[in-house]
């Protein structure tokens, strides 16, 4: 196993969530993580009727107050949906 953040093999298993994933630690750079985890605040289909809005033309402010969401997050939702797309 390679750390996340420093590619470093000095990491060590350091316990498990009450999921049951495992939690991961470097030695090297002393950071801890979780193997596949997955968090998402808000769920596929308000991401995916935040991309719509906007491919329809509505400005992403006026799908941020729409949805009640930060507009940096909606960029960011766009510009994944799109790199995806190429």
């Amino acid at each position: 196993m390679k750390c996340r953040c420093c590619g470093s093999t000095n990491v060590i298993k350091y316990g498990k969530l009450k999921s049951g994933k495992r939690v991961y630690y470097c030695k090297d750079c002393h950071r801890y993580w979780v193997e596949n985890a997955t968090f998402s605040k808000y769920p596929d289909s308000v991401r995916n009727r935040a991309v719509s809005l906007v491919k329809q033309g509505k400005s992403v402010r006026e799908v941020s107050k729409e949805l009640l969401i930060p507009k940096s997050t909606i960029y960011k939702w766009v510009a994944k949906t799109c790199d995806e797309e190429r």
